[in-house]
């Protein structure tokens, strides 16, 4: 998949000649959210929204959302879609993920924009992670946003960012090898997370409740048990690696870990 027999010189540097580079706007269909302002937030029809800081690059974060009076307009023009983008303009400008439906009546506000596919040219997919790419790592659009007080990604600019553009096939394979790593990414954290848990409770355990005269006898007769109950993770996460020949693959670092999840 990554082998390429040429390339070509483009605006976004040396891409694969079979590539193409399009408008953003030329793929995806762009609107901006609501306003917020106190006259926007007087109603009965309070509705969840989503703001610049329910968005991270790859997910959102949905335990804190904010509320304001959608009318029905508003509600049928603004209503998500699963596949969805959705683009900070200010703050981290260009930060990026993907609405998956997980909540019925949430809408979002005027400093997201959301960006739906036009057609079968474009994977949501590709498209967050060329982003992610583009202005977190290879600073590819560099310069490109609007540099006033506060730093902003306008809808007008957004709709005119290139975009690297492979075949649709290719743009499915390209997502699904980065969406493996970045999940691989995210279990790592929980465990990271799990693990610290567990240590500040046998901290606290081992220098606050255990008796001293008493510890190994309890450590052995209660809270080993309970650890050994409590906690049992088991996690395997292959990483995918391609590239060295076309077509082939090879899966590697395939870990098994216990560690700390409770028990039903």
């Amino acid at each position: 998949m990554f082998e390429r027999d040429s390339s070509s010189s483009t605006e976004l540097g040396a891409l694969p000649s079979d590539w193409q580079v399009r408008r953003f706007d030329s793929l995806f269909a762009v609107q901006q959210g609501k306003q917020v302002s106190k006259k926007n937030r007087v109603g009965e029809n309070q509705r969840s929204f989503l703001r610049t800081k329910n968005v991270f690059w790859g997910r959102l974060d949905l335990a804190d959302l904010d509320e304001m009076h959608f009318t029905e307009a508003e509600e049928k023009r603004l209503a998500l879609q699963p596949g969805d983008l959705l683009v900070c303009e200010g703050g981290e400008i260009g930060r990026t993920a993907i609405w998956r439906g997980d909540l019925a009546h949430c809408y979002y506000q005027n400093h997201l924009h959301r960006a739906r596919g036009r057609d079968e040219a474009a994977d949501s997919e590709f498209a967050l992670y060329w982003l992610w790419y583009a202005f977190e790592i290879g600073s590819v659009y560099f310069g490109r946003g609007n540099v006033t007080t506060i730093p902003n990604l306008s809808q007008s600019k957004l709709c005119e960012l290139p975009l690297a553009v492979p075949s649709l096939p290719e743009q499915r394979k390209i997502a699904g090898v980065l969406g493996m790593v970045q999940r691989a990414v995210e279990q790592q954290a929980r465990l990271l997370t799990l693990t610290a848990e567990l240590k500040r409770a046998l901290l606290h355990q081992l220098f606050t409740q255990a008796c001293v005269a008493n510890r190994k006898k309890k450590l052995k007769s209660a809270w080993c048990r309970r650890v050994g109950r409590w906690y049992d993770l088991r996690i395997s996460a292959p990483f995918l690696v391609e590239g060295l020949r076309r077509n082939k693959r090879r899966s590697f670092g395939l870990v098994q870990f216990r560690g700390c999840r409770p028990r039903t």
